[in-house]
């Protein structure tokens, strides 16, 4: 879960959070009719099955490899100094109304 949280700038990283998980539930809960859709016979579901796991672990294992690593960096360092903050008052007493 942290993985996916770095992933996004602290102003739309809610957004992207939930979306990337959201869409990742919409591909898994379709993976069973498509693999059954894309096999000529049911014999064949295994081994489609097993391919597609193959393949989703392949992109996973290469996304993981080229993202930046982000551990003992400043956030300002991986999204840009505008970023921090922007929409998160730092201490309760700067979210109150003067």
């Amino acid at each position: 879960m942290i993985f996916l949280n770095e992933r996004f700038p602290t102003a739309v990283r809610a957004t992207g959070t939930g979306l990337s998980w959201n869409a990742g539930y919409a591909l898994r809960g379709m993976t069973p009719t498509l693999v059954t859709l894309l096999s000529p016979e049911v014999g064949h579901i295994p081994i489609r099955v097993t391919i597609a796991c193959v393949v989703v672990t392949v992109l996973f294992l290469a996304g993981a490899a080229i993202a930046p690593e982000t551990r003992g960096r400043d956030v300002r360092d991986v999204h840009g100094p505008d970023d921090v903050g922007s929409t998160v008052p730092a201490t309760r007493a700067e979210a109150r109304p003067s």
